[in-house]
């Protein structure tokens, strides 16, 4: 039997970054939404986890993280907004 290892978080934002340039060269609007979601949190999980902050399997939670690295001073902007506006849009689209 085969076994694969996970991907890391870094590894999902990267592939879901470049799945969003795809889908946006193609003109695939609803996809490039899901998938530029999807790499913005999984970068803010890569962080997170870096600085034991919890971010459970929970969208809200990991906007919550986004914030917490804001003002922990670890990252230069505040995403959590960005990732709840993106988790909304991704969900009005579909």
């Amino acid at each position: 039997m085969l076994f694969v290892s996970p991907k890391t978080k870094r590894q999902l934002a990267r592939e879901h970054c470049e799945s969003a340039r795809r889908d946006l060269e193609e003109g695939r609007e609803k996809d490039a939404i899901s998938a530029l979601f999807y790499a913005a949190e999984a970068a803010v999980v890569a962080i997170a986890d870096c600085h034991d902050i919890e971010t459970r399997k929970h969208h809200g939670r990991k906007a919550d993280a986004a914030t917490e690295l804001y003002e922990r001073g670890l990252l230069s902007d505040d995403f959590g907004p960005l990732l709840r506006e993106l988790n909304r849009a991704r969900k009005d689209i579909w």
